[in-house]
């Protein structure tokens, strides 16, 4: 009759304990001893009878002393179980724990709980602990001297004498070669007409006025010009205006007979750029043959600073 009532009070123990149980958790290593350095599994598994959504934090570098190398997550047939895998590492000697670890999993009602994973201890030994044989050990030998042959200097010593007879050989042939040979005059620099005339012709071929770019094209008319009075007269048109361009073209201006058209040129491109005046075709075409007698009328007086 003890007998019976033992097993009833046991089986109805078990009963409330799974009946209150919402979640279960397994952990374990694969070994409880290891090598320093060697890479250890740590195994975490989650049981649940009913369904659940467990939390998971994200990937940890480190658990307590322990070097996270990888966290993965194993598939399972059973849809109430997850397992997580874990591969540690330490670094230090002696036996070093796995933390407790905490998680959280909200339930199928939606209530959040815990469930923790108890510390393990590891026993990590040091390699030298494990190999060495103390009773065995020496002393390091001082390092051998070996002999050097004398056939080894000798060729250190034909390989210096060739390489300092081979700078002297070029040095001298180069010595040679530059009081011989003159150095090759400078090229000239291209006179200023030259690049005006050339610059003319692209802006002329450049199809801005067909793409209806008027204002662009008077700015790059204008610049040519300018350039050409720069490197003619040898005045800074840099940053300036058309005006003070103008008055530096009186003083220095071999002939001043040209200052009227220079003035009417330079008034009909600051219209087009300052004033949102737009010329046809036909007055774009006839500026530009106006700039391009500006800059051989000037080029024909043989131009010259005046200082």
């Amino acid at each position: 009759m003890r007998l019976i009532f033992i097993i009833f009070i046991a089986a109805v123990s078990a009963f409330t304990a799974v009946e209150g149980q919402e979640m279960q958790l397994k952990s374990f290593v694969e070994r409880r001893q290891i090598t320093i350095g060697d890479p250890l599994e740590y195994t975490v598994t989650f049981v649940s009878t009913g369904s659940y959504k467990l939390l998971l934090p994200e990937k940890e570098d480190e658990l307590g002393q322990w070097t996270v190398k990888e966290r993965a997550e194993l598939s399972s047939k059973d849809a109430g179980s997850r397992t997580l895998k874990y591969t540690l590492a330490a670094f230090t000697t002696g036996e070093t724990l796995i933390p407790e670890q905490v998680y959280k999993y909200v339930t199928d009602s939606g209530e959040q709980k815990e469930i923790v994973a108890p510390a393990i201890p590891v026993q990590i030994e040091s390699i030298l602990a494990r190999h060495s044989n103390a009773a065995g050990m020496r002393d390091i030998k001082p390092p051998l001297r070996i002999k050097t042959p004398l056939s080894y200097y000798i060729m250190w010593l034909v390989a210096i004498a060739a390489l300092c007879w081979t700078i002297y050989y070029w040095y001298i042939k180069y010595r040679l070669r530059k009081n011989m040979l003159p150095a090759a005059p400078a090229a000239p620099p291209e006179p200023p007409y030259d690049i005006a005339m050339r610059e003319l012709e692209k802006l002329k071929a450049s199809g801005l006025i067909a793409e209806g770019r008027i204002k662009e094209y008077y700015i790059a008319l204008f610049d040519i010009v300018r350039n050409f009075l720069s490197g003619t007269y040898g005045i800074d048109t840099r940053e300036r205006t058309s005006g003070e361009i103008f008055q530096q073209l009186r003083t220095a201006a071999k002939d001043r007979k040209l200052l009227p058209a220079l003035r009417d040129f330079f008034e009909e491109c600051d219209l087009v750029k300052f004033a949102k005046y737009r010329p046809d075709e036909k007055i774009c075409l006839a500026d530009l043959e106006t700039a391009k007698n500006i800059v051989d009328n000037i080029n024909a007086t043989g131009a010259a600073v005046q200082r």
